[in-house]
């Protein structure tokens, strides 16, 4: 066995010869090949023995036939007596058990100052509990592990760089695999983390550990021995396992590994040792009783509690107004701040007389608390402000727009006003609703809106500049219609030069206006130019479809006109009266030549010059479509109405022609042989009329228009009307047989040889 070295007395006092003790048995020139291994645990719990068995130190173990007693007295330091595998020291510390009943009520300031101590130095702490006392607090020594950790890391982990292993030996640890009797190791460790990292979450912690794990400051290893008394050969096996561990370098679970290295070398451990000591008895807190602490704890816990409930009770009315009236608060910060505010202060009052860094960690506690609960309501009180303000911005820009439902030629300004006051309006709000104390920010909310904003701006931009293009469609068709109509109407030779002209004119104009107008949206050139070739489509739909209007609803009838103009009145533009001495035949070829040229005028939309001698009939000539206004068949249907109505003022020219030669050729002799020769049947006829009221009537009246006809030379408009009548039910008719059979009747123009 080893020499032992008292390092700390039972009364708490530091041996005074460390400077010349240590050095006897760890070389100085060492450096920082050594480790320090160190014990925690209950009291007559076998740490000793344990630490004899591994490490062949010499500490004193307890007497069983005297009964349960303390053995070790404060804290003992020995040497491995086993280095043959290994080329460090190792030093073993066997520290005063806890919960000890010679030390009575006295017992927890030493065992913190002590654990304190065993932390501060050792590499490898190893922590020896009963399998029995796993998932119990003041057995397990949880309450002492919390201490000593919060106050290891006030005092010592600033100035530490490396890890501590700590090394859990669970006594007493029974499994049989065969009979499923016992629990196995691998299900005791999760529960010994997990209550390692709950003290490690409740301690009070330094402002630079805050968000801090038990992980980062330490490394944790588990195992189990068989009761040294009740399984004795598997306890001796078990052990001499363990302290392979703890010798065997290359053992993959070798527990001195390098990782662990101390961070004081061998020369200026005493002094170091006697510093450690000293700061942890200068340490006013170790002195406390832990019941103090724990008050604290509870009290606070309990005060902000309550707090917190008061807190949620007086939050009912805002929660009302936000998630069932479904609206904002309208003094939501004021509200919030002054409950936040209240609420601190009764807390304050209420925990003044307790642990002040517990105090503090609950009032932070109560703070976040708090501020989570008010949060959740202020994404509400955000999305109803944010809803509001695109409402402020829909109906302000709405009422805004024309009110004769036309379009804004100031879109882009006025978009742009009521976008910065839907903004104002959302900052203003957003400012009154965040409470003192808080950094809660709104940007990202913010630009949400203003992205919703842009998407209905984006909207009402496109109805916009869509009721600005009919704006300007409406007033093309208004400026074209009645110069295109008399163009037609007049269909002189110059025609298609005027309505050039007019189209070319009208497609200037209209790009003109649109250009201007569009000066209101802030419109890019490629938008402006995108705008204006639609336009220009437009400007050529109109005139086309206005073109094709005026012509399939009345060619013939143009037509007809032409012919009647040239046949029927003179140069002067008088009525022509027929003598045998005109030549019918000739007038009529040239009228209705006259006549016939509309449908070569009309049948293509001649706006291009490529387009000036094409013909329909021609079926060698390429034209678009969208310039044909009257296919060929079209062409021959109006053609073949022509030529009827021609056909019939032509039989009246002739008529009255042969009408005027009788007219002249009859004299007064004619009469008289006519009355002469007739006289009998005439009487006849008289006598029917006389014996016969209603036929002496009826031929009265026959006579009277016959005679009115006769002196006013009218005989051949009778016959003409006559004519005309049967003219047109012979039309009606073969449209209605045609129709009926499937066999249009489409004749081309006649050749001007004709």
């Amino acid at each position: 066995m080893t020499t032992l070295l008292q390092i700390i007395d039972g009364d708490s006092e530091i041996n005074s010869n460390l400077q010349q003790e240590i050095p006897k048995w760890l070389d100085p020139s060492r450096g920082y090949n050594y480790k320090i291994v160190a014990i925690l645990g209950c009291q007559s719990s076998g740490k000793s023995t344990l630490l004899n068995l591994l490490f062949g130190t010499g500490f004193q173990v307890m007497d069983e036939s005297r009964g349960r007693q303390q053995t070790a007295l404060g804290v003992w330091l020995g040497k491995a007596a086993d280095l043959t595998t290994q080329d460090e020291d190792v030093l073993v510390m066997d520290v005063e058990g806890t919960d000890s009943r010679e030390r009575g009520e006295e017992h927890k300031a030493f065992e913190r100052k002590t654990s304190l101590f065993s932390l501060a130095l050792a590499e490898v702490l190893m922590i020896n509990l009963w399998a029995s006392d796993i998932g119990r607090w003041d057995a397990a020594n949880y309450s002492l592990l919390k201490n000593v950790f919060e106050l290891n890391l006030q005092l010592f982990q600033r100035s530490k760089k490396n890890k501590t292993l700590l090394f859990f030996v669970i006594r007493d640890h029974f499994y049989d695999a065969k009979r499923k009797a016992g629990t196995p190791i691998e299900l005791l460790t999760p529960t010994i983390q997990k209550d390692l990292e709950k003290i490690w979450n409740d301690i009070i912690k330094p402002e630079d550990f805050k968000e801090s794990r038990v992980q980062d400051f330490f490394d944790f290893d588990f195992t189990g021995l068989p009761h040294k008394l009740h399984a004795p050969d598997e306890f001796e096996e078990k052990v001499a396992g363990l302290k392979t561990r703890f010798f065997k370098a290359e053992q993959e679970d070798y527990l001195l590994d390098k990782k662990y290295k101390g961070e004081v070398p061998s020369d200026a451990l005493p002094a170091y040792i006697g510093r450690v000591w000293q700061t942890i008895k200068e340490n006013k807190d170790l002195d406390l009783p832990s019941e103090r602490q724990m008050v604290a704890v509870f009290r606070c816990s309990q005060i902000m509690e309550a707090i917190l409930a008061s807190f949620n009770e007086q939050l009912k009315p805002l929660r009302k107004i936000l998630r069932e009236q479904n609206k904002e608060v309208e003094d939501f910060a004021s509200q919030a701040s002054r409950l936040m505010h209240e609420a601190v202060g009764q807390y304050n009052e209420q925990s003044m007389y307790y642990e002040p860094a517990v105090s503090e960690q609950k009032r932070q506690s109560l703070n976040e608390q708090m501020r989570k609960e008010l949060h959740e309501l202020f994404i509400l009180q955000i999305k109803f402000i944010s809803t509001n303000a695109v409402n402020f911005f829909k109906d302000s820009f709405h009422k805004q727009l024309p009110s004769d439902g036309k379009a804004a030629r100031n879109f882009s300004e006025l978009a742009a006003r009521t976008t910065e006051q839907a903004l104002n309006y959302f900052d203003q709000r957003t400012k009154g609703s965040i409470p003192e104390n808080t950094d809660w920010d709104t940007s990202l909310d913010r630009t949400t809106l203003q992205e919703l904003i842009d998407d209905f701006v984006t909207v009402q931009r496109k109805k916009q500049l869509e009721l600005l293009l009919q704006e300007v469609q409406t007033l093309l068709k208004k400026s074209i219609y009645n110069p295109i109509s008399q163009h037609m109407d007049k269909a002189g030779p110059t025609m298609w030069t005027d309505l050039i002209k007019l189209y070319e004119d009208t497609q200037v104009k209209t790009a003109h206006t649109l250009r201007e107008s569009l000066q209101g949206f802030k419109c890019t050139e490629q938008e402006i130019e995108e705008r204006l070739n639609a336009l220009k489509e437009s400007v050529f739909s109109q005139f086309r479809d206005l073109f094709r209007e005026k012509v399939k609803g009345n060619l013939a009838a143009k037509m007809l006109s032409k012919f009647n103009d040239s046949f029927k009145y003179d140069s002067s533009g008088i009525p022509r009266k027929w003598t045998p001495e005109d030549d019918v035949p000739s007038h009529f070829k040239t009228s209705r030549e006259k006549g016939s040229h509309l449908i070569e005028l009309f049948s293509v939309l001649r706006v291009k010059p490529e387009l000036k001698d094409v013909s329909v009939f021609d079926p060698s000539a390429t034209i678009d479509p969208e310039y044909i206004i009257l296919t060929p068949e079209e062409c021959n249907q109006q053609i073949e109405i022509f030529k009827r109505d021609c056909d019939a003022a032509y039989n009246q020219a002739v008529y009255e022609q042969e009408h005027a030669g009788r007219k002249a050729m009859m004299g007064p002799l004619m009469m008289g042989l006519i009355a002469l020769l007739g006289w009998n049947e005439a009487m006849m006829v008289l006598s029917w009329a006389l014996f016969n009221p209603i036929f002496f009537i009826f031929f009265l009246i026959i006579g009277a228009v016959l005679y009115v006809g006769y002196a006013f030379d009218m005989l051949g408009v009778y016959g003409s009307v006559i004519r005309h009548v049967l003219n047109g039910l012979y039309v009606e008719v073969m449209k209605f047989v045609n129709q009926k059979l499937n066999a249009p009747q489409g004749l081309a123009p006649k050749p001007k040889t004709d």
